[in-house]
């Protein structure tokens, strides 16, 4: 992986980001969310590479955890839009009268929106300057290292995180630790791709990491709407002493059998890309 390339791609993601913040704070909108969390995680990732590798404690600057905390609220918002989707999804397949539920999470989203939009809680951007400043120069900094194989054994480890989740892929927390090493593994090696001159990795299938990903993105989605079903109806019957609504339960278990069903053969598939990985990163020095 070249410096100066690596330099560009800051860059860029500076760019984007600033871009895409302007439009989120305007629309706050699932679209423009998504996108702007995708390349926050991008952003997060070339910090920890940073911050692991030795070069810099990026993570652990003041503009950092601002930044940090801005990101948290702009997911807790993405996942309340993923919510609403869901119970949209299942009311039209059951005709159920889900109407009470649905405004409890659109005053869940409304605040959320809130927190990211208004106020203080409007995009950070001075901080992003300062932390992509920072980033830049450490690179910079960094000529007398090796770069490229600081990135190697970034991506050899990332790969090595997959295959320890793997063993454990039956538990949520590894599932959920799986989904977000492997969504790390293909940003970086995508990094790595665009930084690096006459070093490439064709025989990487990103298809296949992207198909993992995807059953894995499903199954968090579904799994994140049950815990919150459960939680909504666990304080209703607290407060009203009945149920939510009394289509609570097959909901709870149509989703739950549904996030189920995502996961049900991820095994091989997973086998197959661990091995592909491993034959690939073999060639990589």
């Amino acid at each position: 992986m070249e410096p100066d390339l690596f330099e560009n791609h800051i860059r860029r993601l500076y760019n984007q980001l600033k871009s895409l913040s302007t439009r989120s704070v305007k629309s706050a909108g699932p679209g423009d969310i998504h996108d702007m969390r995708v390349q926050i995680k991008r952003l997060s990732l070339v910090c920890a590479f940073l911050d692991e590798s030795g070069i810099t404690a990026v993570r652990q600057m003041d503009e950092y955890r601002v930044l940090k905390e801005y990101f948290k609220s702009a997911g807790r918002l993405r996942d309340i839009q993923n919510q609403l989707q869901i119970l949209e999804a299942y009311s039209r397949m059951n005709d159920k009268g889900y109407a009470e539920y649905v405004l409890y999470l659109d005053g869940m989203e409304s605040r959320a929106r809130s927190r990211i939009t208004s106020g203080n809680g409007k995009f950070p951007l001075q901080e992003l300057k300062m932390v992509i400043s920072y980033v830049q120069k450490a690179v910079r900094n960094s000529r007398g290292q090796d770069i490229h194989k600081l990135s190697v054994r970034f991506v050899k480890d990332r790969s090595r995180k997959v295959e320890e989740h793997y063993l454990d892929h039956d538990s949520g927390p590894s599932l959920h630790q799986l989904r977000k090493t492997i969504k790390e593994l293909r940003y970086f090696l995508e990094l790595f791709v665009e930084c690096s001159t006459g070093q490439d990795l064709p025989s990487v299938r990103f298809d296949e990491i992207r198909q993992v990903e995807d059953l894995l993105g499903k199954w968090n989605d579904l799994n994140v709407f049950c815990m919150e079903l459960k939680r909504y109806s666990t304080n209703y019957k607290l407060v009203h002493g009945i149920d939510a609504f009394p289509a609570y339960e097959n909901l709870l278990l149509q989703v739950s059998g549904n996030a189920a069903d995502e996961i049900g053969d991820i095994q091989p598939i997973l086998l197959g890309l661990i091995t592909n990985l491993s034959m690939s990163l073999m060639r990589l020095n």
